[in-house]
């Protein structure tokens, strides 16, 4: 397991080229003092968990890590849960 951006970053498999993923994200919103967004990279094919973003992130960060994680993992899709955001 890789861990990455002061461990809130968990690789435990690296993506791969022939491979799609999606990738399942609650941004929380509650800053620092409330509740941890989380975001799970899945292998679209075996459902198979590779990575978790999980920690206290502004909504604005937040987005971006996600962006990020989503063109390391071959452009994944990316399904963001919305409340009230």
């Amino acid at each position: 397991m890789e861990m990455h951006d002061n461990r809130r970053l968990m690789m435990g498999f690296p993506p791969e080229t022939a491979h799609e993923y999606i990738i399942g994200v609650d941004p929380a919103g509650g800053g620092s003092e409330g509740d941890y967004s989380c975001a799970e990279v899945i292998e679209r094919r075996t459902g198979m968990q590779c990575a978790e973003l999980h920690g206290h992130f502004p909504p604005r960060e937040m987005a971006r890590k996600i962006a990020e994680l989503g063109r390391l993992y071959n452009e994944a899709l990316l399904a963001v849960e919305r409340n009230n955001h």
